[in-house]
């Protein structure tokens, strides 16, 4: 198939999927719920002084809100965009239909829930010690049964984590049964590094709650830490609805139950600064090894014009760029009468190249 019509033909489904309002798209998004806090219980409370500065580093929502009560209810709706009916804290559901995990799976990423204190992965268990299935959404999903793992399956290598995980601490460590102390000290020891890490590593830390403990009308803490991620606050009205909203919209994926009628976050966003990434390194070879005849010579560096990342191949008269305001791959060259061809994501060129 000649390159023009590869390209147009794989632009055009690609472009589908894009959105009106360009969102980042980070390499990994890490979440990470707690239990049962109101806002003013968490934040400016001196017992939780790493998530009070986790909320100064980031972006802290100061109006978001569980969907319901109790507490089940809420994480699925968080991973299906919808309660399923359920409205008790009851155990063991078997539920189907789409999801984060399948609708990720189904456009090329990944996804993993790490559920601390779970004896084995895949665990059917409705209680095991500090462990209960009743905060771990993943679990009521039997096809999903790989994808549901302890947390001492967590990567120490950041880079291997999947596009999405979930993190769901125990019920001591999660604030349910332990103290904000207690859960602020397990943050800290456990995820801190990570969260680091996100800053400089086009990836993203969103720390929540499942619901309130009745006292704020659902009102919960949730801030989010990240390369792309301004740091601040912001009074916009978000719930789990539009947490799951704005996951879609950063992969490109369907949008669940509610969430299609939920707004993404918004307003918080900043371009990344110009770099090249390994994957983006990655991306530019195999480009240039799969098209040699349109990408030549190969390059070995890259250039910065913002807001593009791009290589300029002078035999064939051609640039291939990544723009940090979308994340989007761009091509320009005699193939197209030099005219600027919107490629799409470049996550899912780099998932096509394999390198992701």
């Amino acid at each position: 198939m000649p390159l023009l019509r590869h390209l147009l033909l794989l632009s055009c489904g690609l472009l589908l999927s894009a959105i009106a309002q360009a969102l980042p798209r980070p390499d990994h998004i890490v979440i990470v719920i707690a239990e049962n806090h109101a806002y003013s219980q968490i934040i400016g409370n001196p017992d939780a002084p790493y998530i009070n500065a986790l909320a100064a580093k980031g972006m802290l929502l100061t109006q978001s809100y569980g969907v319901t009560h109790p507490s089940q209810p809420n994480y699925i709706a968080l991973f299906s965009g919808d309660t399923q009916g359920i409205d008790s804290n009851a155990c063991p559901y078997d539920l189907s239909g789409d999801n984060l995990a399948s609708a990720l799976l189904g456009r090329g990423f990944s996804f993993m829930s790490y559920a601390e204190s779970m004896p084995a992965a895949g665990y059917k268990g409705c209680i095991r010690g500090a462990y209960v299935r009743k905060h771990n959404p993943v679990a009521n999903w039997s096809n999903l049964a790989a994808y549901n793992q302890p947390f001492t399956a967590f990567p120490q290598d950041f880079n291997q984590l999947p596009s999405v995980a979930l993190v769901i601490p125990d019920m001591n460590n999660g604030m349910h049964d332990g103290s904000i102390a207690e859960g602020d000290t397990w943050l800290a020891q456990n995820i801190d590094a990570y969260a680091q890490w996100a800053m400089t590593h086009n990836s993203l830390l969103i720390v929540t709650w499942d619901e309130d403990n009745d006292s704020e009308q659902n009102r919960i803490p949730t801030l989010l830490l990240g390369a792309m991620v301004k740091p601040g606050t912001s009074a916009q009205r978000v719930d789990h609805y539009n947490v799951l909203r704005t996951i879609e919209e950063m992969f490109g994926l369907p949008y669940l139950g509610n969430s299609a009628t939920a707004s993404p976050i918004a307003d918080i966003w900043q371009a990344l600064p110009a770099a090249t990434s390994t994957q983006e390194s990655c991306l530019y070879a195999w480009a240039e090894t799969t098209y040699p005849g349109y990408l030549a010579p190969p390059q070995s560096a890259s250039l910065s014009a913002p807001p593009y990342r791009y290589r300029y191949y002078p035999q064939s008269q051609a640039y291939l760029g990544i723009s940090s305001d979308n994340s989007h791959l761009y091509y320009l060259g005699a193939l197209t009468g030099n005219a600027l061809l919107d490629l799409g994501f470049v996550a899912d060129w780099q998932a096509r190249a394999g390198c992701l």
